[in-house]
């Protein structure tokens, strides 16, 4: 699996899960602080990634560029990837 598709994979996995949980719950509190702490985790290893490898591109479906939708990583885009990810930790452990 390519590591690019993962930040946008976890957020739709975690809302998935939260859907077992009733409202105010401390699992479901824990299943978010969890997911924001993995989602940072991963955000910090794709500017490590990109970092060191340069951009990194995704075509879902193995379409062309004409017709598909092309996932790029470079290193801007990983770095805000991690800064809105630390915000929303943030957010989480402290609301």
């Amino acid at each position: 699996m390519n590591s690019i598709i993962l930040p946008v994979l976890l957020p739709m996995l975690t809302g998935l899960l939260a859907l077992l949980w009733a409202r105010p719950s401390t699992g479901r509190r824990a299943l978010f602080v969890g997911s924001a702490a993995l989602q940072l985790g991963l955000a910090l290893w794709l500017c490590a990634r990109t970092y060191a490898d340069g951009a990194l591109v995704l075509f879902p479906g193995n379409w062309g560029e004409s017709v598909g939708i092309v996932l790029v990583a470079d290193l801007l885009s990983a770095i805000m990837l991690g800064l809105s990810t630390f915000s929303a930790l943030a957010c989480v452990l402290f609301a």
